[in-house]
């Protein structure tokens, strides 16, 4: 019984420190594609933030920012597949509200982008209200 005790506890040990160093890998690669996101050079850093993604599922921000390099990549339906994901791992994230509302704009979804963009005024994200007054008030 005694050494059932003693492997267990050496995999949960194991197990921990090899998650912990995935976590801190997957951070390093989220830092990595923000200083090439910054740069422009988006497919690089969507490469860096899938790496990020692949080691921690639940990064929200890799998500988020590989949305954002996809975005300038004119790859609309894909960037708003992250945000749609960021959104699910961390509800009322106002700035990915904002964006994913830019980018359905960019694909021709008025309704869609509003809805968005009240969402992000909601939670906090006062820019959206400029891009509300802008496209989504009816004028008189």
């Amino acid at each position: 019984m005694k050494k059932i005790i003693i492997l267990f506890l050496t995999l949960f040990f194991a197990f921990s420190i090899q998650a912990q160093e995935s976590q801190a890998k997957a951070t390093e690669y989220l830092e990595i594609g923000n200083k090439l996101l910054k740069q422009k050079k988006y497919e690089s850093a969507i490469i860096n933030f899938s790496k990020a993604i692949e080691l921690n599922p639940e990064e929200v921000e890799a998500y988020a920012y590989r949305g954002l390099a996809k975005y300038h990549l004119k790859k609309y339906t894909e960037a708003i597949e992250d945000y749609d994901i960021a959104l699910v791992l961390k509800e009322g994230y106002a700035e990915v509200y904002n964006l994913r509302g830019i980018a359905k704009g960019e694909l021709g979804d008025k309704k869609g982008s509003c809805e968005d963009w009240y969402q992000a005024y909601y939670h906090g994200f006062n820019d959206s209200y400029r891009l509300i007054k802008k496209f989504c008030e009816e004028k008189k």
